[in-house]
């Protein structure tokens, strides 16, 4: 888990504050700290699939 905050937040735009929350199954989801909910402009929808890198020999 990690956060990230805007340097200069504008007022009542979402995702100045974010939570980034990797899982087991290889997801990292964006969240906004404020609401919780996922930061759409953030790779598909708040969620990228790291997984798709994973290559197994």
């Amino acid at each position: 888990m990690a956060y990230w905050h805007a340097a200069n937040p504008v007022a009542e735009e979402a995702c100045q504050k974010v939570v980034y929350m990797g899982t087991v199954d290889g997801k990292l989801y964006a969240l906004d700290a404020d609401s919780g909910k996922p930061c759409e402009n953030f790779a598909w929808h708040g969620v990228l699939n790291v997984e798709q890198w994973n290559t197994i020999y």
